[in-house]
């Protein structure tokens, strides 16, 4: 029955490309950062990805077509309900793909065009005679995942050539923009929010440029150099972030930093960092890289970043009462923040703010880092004014508040997040999946999470089974029925309890990457 086997190649190339899509998108995901991909195996999703129902199929298939000359009738049925699959996911576009650039389409084509040619090789070594032909396009497909990471890491001596040499060309550049002032914005969590309001403040006076959403990576920030850098302007609002020890220092060389703004500072990518203080010393490398006139801010409510601003010799400034900058008369609401941000030397001013959220410490740090910058409390608050962001709260189904929080996730966030729903008088629920890169720390931070989920919400859904049972057991401690927190990762089920279950008046927090198309399902 030879003349299955050009059907059932046609059917396979269909299911080999969408897996090359899928595994393209996973390191495209994990930014081509070796310990980022291979920590997201040790997930239940990861782990699922190798220890599953169907590729178990295809090992005993395998044996099949070793043993039966029929055999070869089921690769066709597999592969043509698999092919199946693939047409109604692009009909329904739920099918994973990488962001298309000019580097994923290269590494997806080359992959594809491999795999073809090692079709066409085995077909000339084995011949149609037999299922030994059958039994390679198999086990060609369940070693996909090693075929797509052999292609990425091929790739890499490439990438790395053009990334240095981008690298060089931005040093370039900035070297010959003595006068330009960078302020360098690092930290576990809430780099973005204080890039933004810094940007928002300084923009107002001098012209000013900043990296773009979450390009903080030594690409990111020498294609901001050299594409949006020129010569009119007088300020770099620059936000940096590393995986590694090493890489806010390579950071720094590029951008050259005048002012260095540590956030705060948690477990967030313990994983690839190796430890709490392999993150620690990797964030300070930031203060370690300014000259003796560069200025060190820190975020005084953070226990670790009052470790780095006491053993800091040069000059350094820090939020909080016993730093150079606090709030008073905090008033807290759903859309808005408003206190008097009080200077030690006396200064004071009024500050207001249209943000959703925890904000407190990202505001202060970003109108201490403007003082730097010759502009006063009053002017900063005069600038914060007209800011808008923070947390994104729309009216939902049922009428209920939704709060999408699902651009990131980070410990510190997760639990400030939670506890903004005490804001809302009616039922509150969580949508959330585990956190990942936590490494070794990861028990402990989910038994916080979950603590603060059974003290702030009467329902939960946690969309991932990692972790599961810390975060449900921590918080039925702190009260929460057994039953009002569940495991689900299914959008339509998901939309089902919640519809059940809110009204008008109570809140939804969507918080890091829930499912896909849940927020528009909700919204």
């Amino acid at each position: 029955m030879n003349f299955i086997i050009p059907v059932v190649i046609v059917l396979w190339f269909f299911r080999m490309a969408k897996n090359v899509l899928f595994w393209v998108y996973l390191w495209q995901l994990k930014e081509y950062h070796i310990g980022r991909f291979t920590d997201h195996f040790r997930t239940y999703r990861g782990s699922h990805l190798f220890i599953n129902s169907l590729i178990a199929v295809k090992i005993v298939l395998i044996r099949f077509l070793f043993v039966f000359s029929q055999a070869n009738i089921l690769v066709f049925i597999l592969y043509g309900l698999e092919a199946g699959k693939v047409f109604f996911d692009v009909l329904r576009r739920s099918i994973t793909r990488p962001v298309f650039t000019l580097k994923t389409l290269i590494l997806s084509v080359a992959t594809i065009v491999i795999a073809l040619v090692i079709v066409g090789i085995l077909f000339f070594v084995v011949g149609l005679s037999g299922n030994m032909f059958l039994v390679s396009l198999v086990v060609l497909d369940l070693a996909s995942p090693l075929l797509v990471s052999v292609v990425v890491l091929l790739f890499q001596p490439i990438a790395v050539y053009q990334r240095n040499s981008m690298i060089q060309q931005a040093r370039k550049k900035r070297a010959e923009m003595s006068s330009l002032l960078v302020i360098g914005v690092t930290g576990s969590y809430g780099k973005s929010s204080v890039k933004e309001l810094l940007f928002h403040i300084v923009s107002a006076k001098y012209k000013t440029l900043k990296t773009q959403k979450n390009n903080n990576s030594e690409v990111g920030i020498s294609q901001t150099i050299l594409r949006g850098l020129r010569e009119e302007h007088e300020v770099f609002v620059c936000e940096m972030g590393a995986y590694n020890k090493g890489g806010i220092r390579l950071l720094a060389s590029i951008a050259k930093p005048k002012i260095a703004i540590v956030t705060g500072i948690n477990e967030q990518h313990m994983a690839t960092f190796g430890s709490q203080k392999n993150i620690i010393e990797g964030k300070y490398e930031l203060v370690e890289s300014l000259d003796n006139k560069g200025v060190s801010i820190f975020n005084g409510f953070n226990p670790y970043c009052k470790e780095m601003y006491e053993r800091t010799q040069g000059k350094k400034r820090k939020i909080g009462k016993e730093g150079e900058l606090w709030a008073e008369n905090l008033i807290i609401t759903k859309h808005e923040i408003s206190f008097t941000a009080v200077h030690k030397e006396g200064e004071s001013a009024a500050v207001q703010v249209r943000v959703g959220g925890p904000f407190l410490e990202n505001i202060l740090l970003a109108q201490l880092a403007s003082l730097e910058v010759g502009i006063g409390l009053k002017e900063s608050a005069h600038a914060l004014s007209s800011f808008t962001g923070g947390l994104k709260v729309k009216k939902g189904i049922n009428g209920a508040d939704i709060i999408d929080s699902s651009y990131s996730m980070n410990p510190t966030g997760a639990v400030s997040d939670i506890d903004y729903m005490n804001l809302w008088q009616g039922k509150k629920v969580v949508v959330m999946p585990s956190l990942i890169e936590l490494g070794s720390s990861s028990k402990e931070v989910h038994k916080r999470i979950g603590e603060k989920i059974g003290q702030m919400s009467d329902y939960a859904i946690i969309t991932t089974k990692d972790r599961f049972k810390e975060i449900s057991e921590e918080a039925v401690a702190q009260g929460m029925k057994k039953d009002n927190i569940v495991l689900e990762e299914q959008p339509a089920v998901i939309l089902k309890i919640i519809q059940d279950m809110v009204k008008e008046g109570d809140v939804v927090l969507l918080e890091g990457r829930v499912p896909q198309g849940l927020l528009k399902l909700l919204a």
